[in-house]
């Protein structure tokens, strides 16, 4: 997963985001899609109590051949 940082308002503070709707695309291989359907539950819970944002992660697994 990547996530893309902008510059915040200060060091070690996430960056300020103007959007009314946070949303992210986690790609992956089909292997880790349970591992990432737990972990982008917890990673949006995260980011709602850093920021007040809720945050919706949509994801896309392909094979891995």
């Amino acid at each position: 997963m990547f996530l893309l940082w902008g510059s915040g308002s200060s060091p070690g503070s996430p960056p300020a985001i103007q959007a009314a709707e946070v949303s992210l695309l986690n790609v992956s291989y089909d292997v880790t899609r349970e591992f990432y359907r737990e972990f982008n539950i917890l990673f949006a819970a995260h980011w709602k109590e850093k920021t007040g944002e809720a945050l919706s992660i949509n994801q896309s697994n392909g094979g891995s051949s």
